[in-house]
This record gives C-alpha cells, structure tokens and sequence, in this order.
C-alpha cells in the first residue's frame, strides 16, 4: 500500500485556551477513558503515516453563530434519562439472527 486516508477526530488535543490547529500536542497527560482514545488515537496517525502518502483527517464540531453549540437544545425524544456517555459502536455492531 502506498497511499492512506485515515478519519480521526479533533477533540484528543491537549487542552488550552484557543482552538487547535495541528501544532498542537495530542493530550498524552490524559487519564481514564480520555487516556486509552488519545492512545488509540496516537497509533491509528501513527500506523498510517508508516504509508509513502498518509492524509491524517482530523475531523471536528463547528462552531459560531448558529451552530448546535449556540442554538437552544431541543427536546430529547428519549423517555429515559441518559445518565453516562453513549457511542454509536453499540448500533453498528453485526447482529446474528
């Protein structure tokens, strides 16, 4: 293999007062959870850049006038509270029938 495009994601910076670009460190002082995704994180870029031509994306939240973080939140449609963070892993894995 030659080239690779990998998706990452922009929120593993380590933390400071202005928006990250790409000079900034990822947050290897984190600990607990945050700690073992800036990890992953680390040997996904890694990995990758071992390729001839490795494009690193570094996806992230928009922000300003009229993104969700200004708008009100609406409504959850869920009938429970949530009460610990989710991920979309649990709904993209295979299921046997």
């Amino acid at each position: 293999m030659r080239r690779i495009v990998t998706q990452s994601i922009c929120w593993a910076y380590a933390p400071g007062d202005t928006p990250a670009d790409e000079s900034v460190p990822l947050d290897d002082g984190a600990a607990g959870p945050r700690a073992r995704m800036v990890h992953g994180i680390r040997a996904l870029e890694e990995t990758a850049s071992e390729v001839d031509t490795a494009v690193l994306l570094r996806f992230g939240v928009l922000y300003g006038p009229g993104t969700p973080g200004t708008r009100p939140a609406a409504p959850s449609p869920r009938p429970w509270p949530v009460t610990r963070p989710r991920s979309s892993w649990a709904a993209s894995r295979p299921t046997t029938r």
